[in-house]
This record gives structure tokens, C-alpha cells and sequence, in this order.
């Protein structure tokens, strides 16, 4: 299953395509859900407005008629889409607590702080 980061970047959902925060991913996907990667394909670039628009986070395109490789079509919000959520999220720092965690509830995502 692949989600659409693209998503998490338009609705500014853990950050944009500057740095951000990824627990604040789960946040997200724990109140409104993401949709599969096929609802909104990654382009990596932030949108020209951070808007979490409907058609910022599902949307369809059909080519113009004529049509050729590049141009662009016209596209409209997808009103219905499945999403998938995340149940529960939290934090844990720690070896033995990390381990404690995957035991638990199974495999865990890791940020690292870097400068």
C-alpha cells in the first residue's frame, strides 16, 4: 500500500518539502486519514497554496481533446476516496523501550534530530 506523501505535503501535515515534523504525520493520519499515492501523485514540490484543498488531496485529470505527452488536462476533486488511518501513536525513546514497543505492537518509525 502505498499512501500519497504528496498529501501529508500539500496539507501541510508534519511540515512541507522545507523540514518538518514527522510525528506529526501520525497526528494527521490518526484524525483525517491518508490517501493511497494514486489520489494525489508526489511531485515533490510544496503547492502554491497550502490550502488541504479537496483537490489537493484527491484528485482526477482527464487530457483536453487533441492531447499531447505534456499537456496538461483538466482536473477536478475526487468527492469520494478511501483513506487509511493510523489507530494509535505516541512516542518512546530508548533501546529497551523501543524494543519493548516492537514487541508489543510491532514495527516502529524512527526520526532523527541532525543538523
Amino acid at each position: 500500500m502505498n499512501l500519497s506523501p504528496q498529501v501529508i505535503v500539500n496539507c501541510k501535515a508534519g511540515g512541507s518539502c522545507n523540514g518538518g515534523n514527522p510525528g506529526e504525520v501520525y497526528v494527521y493520519a490518526h484524525q483525517h486519514g491518508i490517501p493511497e499515492e494514486t489520489c494525489q501523485a508526489y511531485v515533490a514540490k510544496n503547492p502554491d497554496a497550502f490550502s488541504c484543498s479537496d483537490i489537493q488531496k484527491c484528485m482526477n485529470c482527464a487530457p483536453p481533446a487533441g492531447a499531447k505527452p505534456g499537456d496538461k488536462g483538466n482536473c477536478w476533486a475526487q468527492p469520494k476516496y478511501p483513506v487509511w488511518k493510523v489507530k494509535e501513536y505516541g512516542t518512546v525513546s530508548g533501546a529497551e523501550r523501543m524494543k519493548a514497543e516492537i514487541y508489543a505492537r510491532g514495527p516502529i518509525s524512527c526520526g532523527i534530530d541532525a543538523t
